[in-house]
């Protein structure tokens, strides 16, 4: 006799239990059939049949067990499918935000290329402009050189003519120093006639011999020139006049008389009478400095002699 639990028991190993215990009870309904008509030969093939079944079902377990983990290894695959589709999406909004700022700088892009367009235009018309100002400059060159080669023949001119005035500014130089010299020493010999007289009237003072124009050598080295020189005395006391005849008198001559004539010849001479002879005396107030400075100051006009009586 056959077990229906026991079939049961066995297929719920492999089987789902609703469908183990719906085998398992037609398994006892054509038991109880075969019971009824089946041989021994029959049930051994029964046995056989339910075996394969069995078999089969186990197979067709392993394989619904495979085809659950296939399923799960698909959900795992889909939601990575989903996860990398999500990245996807972020990574083509992120794209669609490059694009568009792409666009927006290919925009500024073109803006920069049409102002530099421009700017070229305006560089163009900046370097014909430039061109033909550079043109007018050569022209302008050539016309200054041209007037450059006629002043260099004017400058050549210029110098032949100043080469001309300068040998005769100094001819006229020459000329001036030789009037003078002439008027100077016309000046210091009509000095040395009326001097002794009026050195004796004016100050007591004897000349002895002639008044003379001499270059006094100095012990230091060198010699100082003298326009007026000659012994004398004075109250008994000797000494020596010396004076200097200037056509005009400055304060600068006067300083140099006082500063190095009259010291360089008192180191040689001793005591001096120190005097200045001039035709006039341009600067105000000259006179009554040198003669605050003890210098007897004599005019060409103290020489001329008195109208002789009628």
């Amino acid at each position: 006799m056959i077990s229906t639990y026991g079939i049961y028991e066995d297929l719920r190993t492999t089987l789902d239990e609703r469908v183990a215990k719906q085998i398992a009870h037609h398994f006892g309904a054509v038991y109880e059939d075969l019971q009824q008509t089946a041989t021994k030969a029959d049930m051994a093939e029964l046995r056989a049949v339910v075996a394969d079944l069995a078999q089969a079902q186990r197979q067709t377990a392993a394989g619904l067990n495979e085809l659950r983990g296939t399923v799960a290894d698909l959900g795992a695959g889909l939601n990575e499918l989903r996860g990398t589709v999500a990245d996807l999406g972020a990574g083509l909004s992120e794209l669609r935000g490059t694009v568009a700022g792409l666009a927006e700088s290919h925009k500024a892009l073109q803006a920069e290329v049409r102002e530099l367009a421009q700017a070229q235009k305006r560089t163009e018309m900046g370097l014909a402009e430039l061109r033909a100002t550079v043109a007018g400059l050569a022209e302008d060159q050539k016309a200054m050189r041209a007037e450059l080669r006629q002043l260099a023949e004017a400058q050549r001119h210029t110098d032949a003519v100043l080469v001309k005035l300068a040998e005769t500014d100094k001819q006229l130089k020459q000329d001036i120093g030789s009037l003078r010299h002439t008027v100077g020493y016309g000046l210091e010999d009509r000095a040395f006639y009326a001097l002794p007289a009026l050195l004796r009237r004016d100050h007591g003072l004897e000349v002895a011999g002639r008044l003379l124009r001499r270059h006094l050598p100095l012990r230091a080295g060198g010699h100082v020139g003298i326009n007026i020189l000659g012994k004398a005395t004075q109250a008994g006391r000797r000494l020596h006049v010396v004076g200097e005849a200037k056509t005009q008198l400055f304060r600068r001559d006067v300083r140099k008389f006082l500063e190095k004539t009259l010291p360089a010849v008192r180191a040689e001479l001793g005591e001096v009478f120190p005097l200045l002879v001039t035709y006039m005396t341009p600067e105000p107030g000259l006179e009554e400095v040198v003669r605050q400075q003890g210098v007897a100051l004599y005019y060409s006009y103290d020489f001329v002699p008195p109208p002789m009586p009628l």
